[in-house]
C-alpha cells in the first residue's frame, strides 16, 4: 500500500512540475 501511495505521490509531482514547465514555457513566448 505504500508503495502504491508512492507511485501516486511521484505521479502528482511529475505532473505539477509538468504543468509549471509548460506554463513557463506559455509566458515566456507571451512576454
Amino acid at each position: 500500500m505504500i508503495g502504491k501511495l508512492k507511485d501516486i505521490l511521484l505521479e502528482d509531482i511529475l505532473t505539477t512540475s509538468l504543468i509549471i514547465y509548460c506554463s513557463g514555457w506559455v509566458l515566456s513566448i507571451l512576454f
